[in-house]
């Protein structure tokens, strides 16, 4: 399953100075990474009280967005152990798509 659908293990990292960081492990096909490329998402207080975190990812792909790797015994083990972890931005953008469809059916 993991062949065809090209599931990888992805790293999301965001270095917010003196705020802290953003990191996160999260599982993703090599489609939706390609969708990701056109979403810009913004996390509410994920620094703490007004520390919203923006992502341009047309921009800023290359330096927040890492492919860990797609070995299918790598990824089976991360399923089975539930390692994922931080924001997934993957699902983020699937949740900000589902809301945007729902107001315009409205």
């Amino acid at each position: 399953v993991h062949k065809k659908r090209h599931l990888g293990l992805y790293k999301f990292y965001v270095d917010c100075g003196r705020m802290g960081d953003v990191k996160s492990l999260f599982l993703a096909t090599r489609v939706e990474i390609k969708r990701l490329r056109t979403y810009e998402g913004c996390w509410n207080d994920v620094l703490g009280k007004h520390g919203d975190l923006e992502v341009d990812f047309n921009e800023k792909f290359d330096d927040v967005i890492e492919r860990i790797t797609e070995e299918p015994s790598v990824i089976d083990i991360f399923r089975r152990y539930k390692l994922e972890m931080g924001i997934n931005p993957v699902e983020s953008m699937k949740e900000d798509e589902k809301d945007k469809e729902y107001w315009k059916n409205k």
